[in-house]
């Protein structure tokens, strides 16, 4: 009887080899086809003001908007060389909602540390839909903006 139990977690254990490799293989599947949404358009970002801020231990991406009602995320980072690139996005103010003409500062933490260069790619999009508005280099970031 200690022999069957021996020759079956035997095969069992090499099925749980497998399947936890398959699980594998498909989450990395899925991880990498988010990365396929990325699009980058020609010319430089044409938007509210975006700053970097490197005085912490994470560099803190800072936005001025015009009006509240903006909405600013973090999308993606990717390792480039010499530096890490991250995408962010500004999502427009709900356009049926009244808001005051008052500058809003709104603060994004990165996970790219102070140590590590950044690039900054950003766009806007509107309050509903612009999925595949293209990211646009953000050009020489004020260190505050």
């Amino acid at each position: 009887m200690g022999g069957s139990q021996t020759s079956f977690q035997s095969t069992r254990c090499p099925l749980r080899i497998g399947l936890a490799c398959f699980i594998g293989m498909i989450a990395a599947a899925l991880l990498a086809g988010c990365s396929h949404g990325l699009t980058v358009g020609q010319g430089a970002y044409r938007g509210p003001l975006i700053g970097v801020d490197s005085s912490g231990e994470w560099h803190e991406l800072i936005a001025r908007t015009p009006t509240p009602g903006w909405i600013f995320t973090l999308d993606a980072k990717r390792d480039i060389l010499d530096a890490e690139r991250v995408f962010v996005t500004l999502r427009r103010p709900n356009p049926i909602a009244a808001y005051p003409s008052k500058t809003v500062t709104m603060h994004l933490l990165t996970p790219v540390r102070t140590f590590v260069g950044i690039e900054v790619y950003a766009r806007v999009v509107p309050f509903t839909g612009g999925d595949d508005t293209p990211y646009r280099p953000v050009v020489a970031p004020s260190t505050e903006p």
